[in-house]
């Protein structure tokens, strides 16, 4: 993101040095055969085109990086829909899941709209509940691996999983991602 901007500044103040150079060298090669009014407005002229012509390029540059951003964010969005054990992204401080991939709803039952109005803890077994409530309170940074679990499909019927929980990074937000391998 920062190279993109950077490069988008860089290209803009380039054009602009460029564009004030060359065009005020061609206004004072034509000082000594045009009168005063036609170098003024061409003067007003160059600053309008200028004005047009960079913001067509600042368009071209942000639509192009704005999509470069979209695919790269569908392809990383693609490792954790694809992902091939159930998981699910929870916010630390309410336990409720806000996103799932598709192996969590072919192994849990539960639709992907059902699952986002959930709460970690609906799929726990009602026993664990405080155990739980204390493993997302103490997990630290980086991979936590919790061990087994014990958690309710749609259908009632019970699963052991293991369960692996990461604290996500992105500035002050408090998600979790949690991966549920079954246990055969």
């Amino acid at each position: 993101m920062r190279s993109a901007a950077l490069r988008i500044a860089v290209l803009y103040t380039l054009a602009g040095v460029l564009w004030i150079s060359l065009s005020d060298r061609i206004l004072l090669a034509l000082r000594g055969t045009a009168n005063v009014e036609f170098l003024l407005f061409m003067s007003s002229a160059k600053g309008w085109l200028y004005v047009i012509i960079t913001g067509l390029m600042l368009y071209k540059l942000i639509k192009t990086h704005t999509a470069e951003l979209a695919e790269s964010e569908q392809q990383y969005r693609s490792y954790f829909e694809e992902a091939p054990y159930p998981q699910w992204i929870v916010d630390r401080k309410n336990l409720l899941i806000k996103a799932v991939n598709c192996a969590a709803v072919n192994n849990y039952g539960f639709a992907r709209d059902e699952f986002l109005k959930m709460s970690a803890l609906d799929i726990c077994q009602k026993p664990n509940i405080n155990d739980s409530i204390m493993i997302f309170r103490e997990l630290q940074p980086g991979m936590n691996d919790v061990g087994q679990s014990e958690h309710l499909k749609k259908d009632g019927s019970k699963i052991i999983v293991t369960l692996k929980i990461q604290m996500l990074k992105k500035g002050f937000n408090n998600d979790v991602l949690v991966t549920a391998e079954l246990v055969v």
